[in-house]
């Protein structure tokens, strides 16, 4: 059962005395990409959209790989954790590519179609960084079998953070250093809850998160 209090109540668990990392984390690539949404460099020109995806792809892999490590273990995480997340900068480009492409061709029939597809795509970060193997075409397919049926779950599950975004706001930002490593390890269990149902249930194999 796909048990959104208990992936929330986990999430605490595992920060517990682990908020460090993930905090300073969030602060730099809210910092970073705060500064790419303002330079006009950036968001102006094929190369400056092709830099944006780069940052933000390789940005994604290694801030998810923090919350892959908190899952598997109960060891404190390090900075250098998180800087050896950037080491698989190319698989997060390319999926970070991979995924706007998509979007952006469901949006040109209708928003809806295109935000249901985002929820389809959104454990491909998860799979690329659990997963060293898995290439990003099949990561993104496993990601569509594993959302089949729990695309409302995943969306229900984020709008319960909405109280959590306001205070964020009311705070000018800062309570997101920590509201932004509580949703991501929340997710992060969610994520390991669909790839754990979709094995048992036979409709996927251990042996496909390896290739």
């Amino acid at each position: 059962m796909f048990d959104s209090h208990s992936f929330k109540t986990a999430a605490l668990s595992q920060l517990k005395g682990r908020w460090t990392i993930p905090c300073i984390a969030t602060l730099i690539l809210c910092c970073v990409l705060g500064i790419i949404g303002k330079s006009s460099f950036m968001t102006n020109g094929k190369l400056g959209e092709i830099l944006t995806i780069f940052i933000y792809g390789s940005s994604a892999i290694a801030f998810t790989n923090i919350f892959i490590l908190l899952f598997l273990s109960r060891d404190a995480v390090t900075f250098s954790d998180f800087i050896n997340g950037f080491s698989d900068f190319l698989r997060g480009f390319l999926g970070m590519l991979w995924v706007t492409l998509w979007l952006l061709l469901w949006s040109m029939l209708f928003i809806i179609p295109a935000f249901v597809k985002a929820f389809a795509y959104s454990q491909i970060f998860f799979i690329l960084s659990d997963n060293p193997k898995i290439g990003v075409i099949n990561a993104m397919n496993i990601s569509k079998v594993m959302t089949k049926n729990h695309k409302a779950d995943l969306f229900m599950l984020a709008l319960s953070f909405c109280g959590w975004w306001i205070l964020g706001l009311i705070s000018c930002g800062i309570l997101f250093v920590w509201i932004i490593p509580y949703m991501n390890m929340t997710f992060t269990n969610a994520y390991y809850y669909l790839k754990q149902e979709s094995i048992r249930t036979g409709v996927l194999t251990p042996a496909d998160f390896e290739k």
